[in-house]
């Protein structure tokens, strides 16, 4: 979705993106959240530095990397 418009681009070349999707799924299970953070943002800077003009982001969703087990204990 385009955040401007509100309205879905066309796929061009839909099993290219599955392809993307898929392995950005396999990098995720395999390797982590961080890992595919890492790789997305590379992604980002290079289409930024051969000229795409990709939507700014000055914040960052936050995702608690710390699996539940692992959480210090709260009361309440």
């Amino acid at each position: 979705m385009n955040p401007l418009t509100d309205v879905q681009m066309p796929d061009s070349d839909p099993i290219e993106t599955r392809e993307w999707q898929e392995s950005l799924a396999a990098v995720i299970e395999r390797e982590g959240h961080e890992r595919a953070h890492y790789l997305l943002e590379r992604l980002v800077a290079q289409a930024r530095r051969t000229g795409g003009s990709l939507p700014f982001s000055p914040t960052t969703d936050y995702i608690n990397t710390i699996p539940p087990q692992l959480e210090a204990k709260s009361p309440g």
